[in-house]
């Protein structure tokens, strides 16, 4: 819904400009002869592209890479910490069994894809 909106308002603006920017015109916009700058919008869509992906790749790209090793920095943490595996063996507490078991996980992820 927004894509044809924003098509409609550029090509609304293209339109009411004179097909040579850098001169002026003899005629108005209401008249027959009028031409406008059907070219503008594909331009102004062409380099704003341009500059969104310029601006993702260098602004996002490093951000990206940052998570990933934070990631994994934290996915070289132990299931359980020394010190908890200590104090429960200290208490006599069975160690709780993990919420997924390993034979749950491909089916949970399956389904997990699924709509």
């Amino acid at each position: 819904m927004i894509g044809p909106t924003f098509g409609y308002l550029l090509a609304s603006f293209a339109l009411g400009k004179f097909i040579k920017t850098d001169s002026t015109p003899l005629i108005s916009n209401d008249d027959v002869r009028w031409i406008g700058a059907w070219w503008l919008g594909k331009n102004i869509i062409k380099y704003s592209s341009r500059l969104f992906i310029k601006v993702f790749l260098l602004g996002w790209g490093p951000m990206g890479a940052i998570c990933l090793v934070l990631a994994l920095c934290m996915a070289m943490f132990p299931k359980t910490l020394p010190r908890t595996a200590q104090r429960n063996l200290k208490s006599g507490s069975a160690e709780r069994e993990s919420f997924l078991e390993q034979k749950d996980e491909p089916k949970i992820s399956i389904k997990g894809t699924n709509n």
